[in-house]
């Protein structure tokens, strides 16, 4: 690929990663399944001094590296769909707060992406097979409130290359 199509289709990307917003719609009741000690260790080794916006995108990076994505949650083999990366996101982040002595909470939400105002997932939907209809009524990510704005971010999302964050402000 020629440097210039690079440059074309990173240009692209990016202006598709910005009209990208996730859209709350209920909590995720999430498993209480632990982090394993050498993911916990990792953790505390790389997670020093960081700020909340920090131990997000950590949290989305580590589990883009640990897990790979498919139709079935199968966390044990480093497999899941958007409902077990927000789950194991959420386990990660919670434990780099922990570690920075942070009061702070992430947790698995439900809602679809937005693009440029469009949901997604009810475009998906509509154009889906059939058998991927259920699959794809919603999504899911990860949701953090801090002292004034709430974060949303989405590991699954992040594992194909688009940084998706979104910020609204606490009222």
């Amino acid at each position: 690929m020629t440097r210039r199509k690079k440059r074309f289709l990173y240009g692209l990307l990016a202006l598709v990663a910005q009209g990208l917003r996730l859209v709350k719609t209920n909590d995720r009741p999430a498993p209480g399944t632990a982090l394993s000690a050498q993911i916990k260790s990792q953790i505390g080794r790389e997670c020093k001094s960081l700020k909340p916006e920090d131990c997000a995108k950590y949290s989305m990076r580590l589990t883009a590296d640990l897990l790979s994505f498919t139709e079935k949650n199968d966390l044990d083999n480093g497999k899941a769909n958007c409902v077990g990366y927000a789950v194991l996101c959420s386990r990660i982040c919670n434990y780099a707060f922990q570690v920075n002595g942070m009061g702070h909470r992430a947790k698995p939400v439900v809602g679809y992406v937005s693009f440029y105002g469009v949901n997604l997932c009810r475009l998906l939907q509509a154009v889906a097979p059939q058998r991927w209809k259920n699959y794809v009524k919603d999504h899911d990510f990860v949701e953090v409130k801090l002292e004034d704005r709430t974060l949303f971010f989405d590991a699954s999302l992040y594992d194909f290359n688009l940084d998706c964050t979104t910020t609204t402000n606490n009222s």
